[in-house]
């Protein structure tokens, strides 16, 4: 960081429900109220204007295995319509802020 001179961009600010399966290692998150800021100099104080990444009530579910999804997780997560893709707290955050700062 100190040699590229690379500085914070944004602050990703975000509620997590997180769950482990300690047998096969399966980790299952909830991201929720996904929201960006640009105002850095209020980051520690925690008082920054946010935007919302997403639209009200959509969330992020996360599954992350090592090798083996185990059939009744695999289940549950089939069995509702979900959106499966990838998704970058980060990216999206950046984005929105792009588009009201112009």
């Amino acid at each position: 960081m100190l040699i590229h001179n690379y500085k914070p961009k944004v602050i990703v600010d975000y509620e997590r429900i997180a769950f482990v399966e300690e047998i096969t290692n399966v980790r299952i998150t909830f991201d929720m109220k996904i929201s960006a800021s640009y105002e850095l100099e209020n980051f520690l104080d925690g008082d920054y204007q946010n935007f919302y990444v997403l639209p009200s009530g959509l969330n992020v579910l996360e599954v992350k295995f090592d090798d083996i999804l185990p059939s009744y997780i695999r289940n549950i997560v089939e069995s509702y319509n979900f959106k499966q893709g990838s998704f970058s707290k980060y990216y999206f955050g950046r984005k929105i802020l792009d588009c009201y700062m112009r």
